[in-house]
């Protein structure tokens, strides 16, 4: 009896002890051991400070909920703030139950009861979530100087930096036409200057493509709410700095190539690149169709619609061309590259249809793959490095598939390959393993065979953007040819979850649509 008396009275002070320690203040590190440990909720007062990052007003805090296909939610950006230790090396992701509850102004000092929260850990990152307005025990007035900078290259980020402000240096957009979004207004939300768009509200947020000094690939998250993503004057054309904060997040619409990290700028001014600044690149060829046109410069001279023929370069020398059976036209896709307007936006009426030409092939889904040979057909970048000399070779393409409509926007190959040779024949293959198409968007009311199709859970608001490096071995040769194929028999179907799984065959006659925005050789 004696002994159980001992070992109760042991249970109480060890359960004492514990609630006493959740009652004290936890440094960040501490929070993160514990979650580490196994803590997934909190039932006591346990209490954390630190600075806030973000605003009150802030929209480009958190990624929208899609929860119909058609219909997203900015409830997770109302609901989210980031708060980070004052030294500025760990951070939180705070999720309130209550739109705005939560929201406190940028550089508050901030003590938290965790008491009733939810604690998460996914890829490296810690969320605290189910917080309340009753949750902020006491906040006081900061100035921007208690924000530490902190610089960071994409070499030297890492999970520690997940929902912290960060400074990453040396970095230039990878396609400089268009706007910090270059997206169908008419399918995003309302930001005031995209009204003449009608904009639906059906989709949200997209992907941009920047890079390093070295042409490591990065992507800045960006919702469509955002004010000052598109205000006339275009991207910077130059290197420099881009601040925000690091996350962690999927968009279904865009992929997995967006990579593990991502950054969200919250101020127009966080994307601190000089507009007189140089870039890290030369631009050895481009092919772009962003000038409003409607013909390609062949070899033959201006032609609206070729097939294999030979499309020369806007910059640069260098061709184009694709062994595919089918019409190449000049695409007019509804991805608003051209942002040269002052005052209201100049939107044409057409739901956000501003000039972005393509390299458009338009042929039959089994004409993508040779069938005696059983490879796939491919489109072909060929030109020369003879005079060039550098580290690093870029090769950067963007596409789409589809057309804006459910009848075209199936039946195209969905996974793709890049490839390059410097002989002719034997050919390599570059950058990532496989690059995933998607379409652009359509409308529910687009039919097929009399069946209505709404839009596709993985439809793009865009052009999906890629850059990738060649090998050294590329610099110094007469000819160099970068082969784009499709990497699987899968081609794109309209179904909402399964839009992959349709095999491709020699029977399949439907015409699909591919497109190509640019394809781009810088080097440094």
């Amino acid at each position: 009896m004696r002994c159980m008396r001992l070992i109760f009275a042991a249970f109480l002070l060890t359960v004492s002890a514990f609630c006493l320690q959740a009652q004290q203040k936890v440094s960040f590190e501490q929070l993160r051991k514990m979650i580490d440990d196994g803590l997934t909720s909190v039932q006591e007062e346990l209490l954390i400070e630190g600075l806030i990052i973000t605003d009150t007003d802030d929209v480009n805090i958190e990624q929208s909920r899609q929860y119909m296909y058609n219909k997203t939610t900015t409830e997770p950006n109302s609901r989210t703030m980031y708060i980070q230790s004052y030294d500025g090396r760990y951070g939180f992701r705070l999720c309130f139950n209550h739109n705005r509850s939560g929201r406190l102004p940028r550089y508050s000092h901030a003590e938290l009861d965790l008491k009733g929260a939810t604690l998460e850990k996914h890829n490296g990152g810690y969320t605290i979530s189910g917080l309340e307005a009753e949750s902020k025990v006491s906040v006081s007035t900061g100035v921007p100087e208690d924000r530490v900078v902190k610089e960071r290259t994409l070499e030297t980020l890492s999970a520690e930096d997940l929902y912290t402000y960060v400074t990453l240096k040396n970095m230039e957009f990878v396609f400089k036409d268009g706007s910090y979004s270059n997206t169908n207004e008419g399918y995003g939300k309302d930001a005031g200057f995209n009204k003449k768009c009608w904009p639906s509200g059906a989709m949200d947020g997209w992907a941009t493509l920047v890079c390093d000094s070295e042409g490591r690939p990065f992507y800045l998250m960006i919702n469509s709410r955002t004010p000052w993503r598109r205000d006339g004057r275009g991207v910077q054309q130059g290197s420099g700095d881009i601040s925000g904060v690091l996350v962690s997040c999927q968009q279904i619409r865009y992929g997995d190539c967006i990579g593990t990290f991502q950054l969200r700028p919250l101020e127009h001014k966080d994307i601190a690149i000089d507009w007189k600044a140089p870039s890290a690149f030369r631009t050895a060829v481009e092919w772009n169709w962003s000038d409003g046109k409607t013909e390609f410069f062949t070899e033959d001279g201006p032609q609206m619609k070729i097939g294999s023929d030979k499309v020369l370069a806007d910059k640069g020398k260098g061709t184009v061309y694709t062994d595919v059976k089918g019409e190449v036209v000049r695409g007019h896709e509804p991805n608003n590259v051209k942002v040269e307007f002052k005052g209201d936006p100049d939107f044409k009426g057409e739901r956000g249809y501003v000039n972005h030409g393509a390299y458009t092939i338009k042929a039959r889904s089994c004409e993508w793959w040779d069938w005696e040979k059983d490879t796939p057909k491919s489109v072909y970048v060929n030109f020369s490095t003879a005079k060039l000399k550098g580290r690093n070779l870029l090769f950067a393409f963007s596409f789409a598939g589809g057309f804006g409509g459910a009848n075209s926007s199936y039946g195209f190959p969905v996974y793709w390959k890049v490839e390059y040779s410097v002989d002719g024949e034997n050919f390599v293959k570059a950058g990532d393993e496989e690059y995933e198409m998607h379409s652009l968007p359509w409308y529910w009311d687009n039919d097929v065979q009399g069946v209505q199709y709404q839009t596709c859970w993985r439809a793009g608001m865009g052009f999906k953007e890629h850059v990738l490096r060649l090998p050294e071995d590329a610099f110094g040769k007469k000819e160099v040819i970068v082969r784009i194929s499709p990497s699987r028999k899968n081609i794109a179907t309209l179904a909402e979850d399964e839009y992959d799984k349709m095999a491709l065959r020699p029977a399949n006659k439907s015409m699909c649509t591919v497109n190509f925005g640019a394809f781009i050789i810088r080097y440094n």
